[in-house]
C-alpha cells in the first residue's frame, strides 16, 4: 500500500522529451479563450508549475535526464492533456475503443 504523501509514479525523460512536455503544457495555458478548454488550461498551468519546481535534472550515461514524480490523479490529468493536445484538429481518428471492446 502506498503512502498518500508520496507520489506513486516516476517519469524519466531525456532533455528533448522534457522540453516537448513543457512545450505542450505551455500551449494549453491560456487556451480557454481560443478553444474553450478552461479546465485543461488550468491543469496544464498547475502541472507545468509543479514540474518546473520539483523535477530533478541529472546525468545518466552521458545523457541529460529529468525525473518527475506524479500522484495518480496528476498522471491521469497529464494523460488527458497529452491526448487532447494530439487529437486537436485531427479528423478520422480510428475507433480503437470498439476494437478494445472485442
Amino acid at each position: 500500500m502506498s503512502n498518500s504523501n508520496k507520489p506513486d509514479i516516476c517519469v524519466i525523460l531525456n532533455r528533448r522529451l522534457f522540453n516537448t512536455l513543457i512545450w505542450v503544457l505551455t500551449q494549453f495555458i491560456g487556451t480557454e479563450k481560443e478553444i474553450g478548454v478552461t479546465e485543461l488550461s488550468r491543469n496544464s498551468e498547475k502541472l507545468r508549475f509543479k514540474i518546473m519546481k520539483y523535477a530533478r535534472p541529472y546525468m545518466k550515461d552521458n545523457t541529460e535526464c529529468v525525473s518527475i514524480y506524479f500522484f495518480k490523479n496528476e498522471a491521469a490529468v497529464l494523460t488527458e492533456i497529452l491526448t487532447s493536445y494530439f487529437s486537436l484538429g485531427r479528423k478520422n481518428i480510428p475507433d480503437y475503443y470498439s476494437e478494445l471492446k472485442k
